[in-house]
């Protein structure tokens, strides 16, 4: 009994220590998300504090790709006439991967609008860099999945 008892602990040990986050990990989901947020609320300034400003910030969606300057006047000319939208973002498949003050992290999202309609699936992408502590988006991929 006791033997059993104690496989028990020890898998239920390795089975947490493989699913749970580092205070990192943590740290970059919860960037990912208030950028998000921010982006459906409209708050341009929000959205841009967890960006890094450097000329090799990039964008690509779908083909598109914006780096440096072209990136930041893209925004904001994209933010000019930004409205606030509600959506319900699921983002699943997370895969996090730390290293030093960089992290390189791919994840799927779902966007549903209010009436629960799917807006966009996407596959993502970041690279973020951690600067004075926290953790920016230096680069985002988004590409759309196929339709099943």
């Amino acid at each position: 009994m006791k033997k059993r008892l104690l496989i028990f602990v020890l898998s239920s040990i390795c089975v947490h220590a493989a699913f749970a986050q580092t205070a990192d990990e943590k740290a970059i989901v919860k960037t990912i998300e208030d950028e998000k947020t921010a982006s459906d609320n409209a708050d341009y300034k929000a959205y841009l504090s967890h960006w890094v400003k450097t000329p090799y910030a990039s964008f690509l969606y779908n083909g598109m790709l914006l780096t440096g300057d072209n990136l930041w006047k893209a925004m904001d000319q994209r933010w000019a006439n930004a409205k606030p939208h509600k959506n319900n973002n699921i983002r699943t498949d997370w895969n996090i991967h730390v290293n030093g003050n960089a992290a390189f992290v791919t994840f799927s999202q779902q966007t549903e609008n209010e009436e629960k309609k799917i807006t966009s699936n996407t596959a993502e992408a970041r690279f973020l860099e951690k600067i004075n502590g926290e953790w920016k988006i230096a680069s985002m991929v988004a590409t759309n999945k196929p339709k099943e």
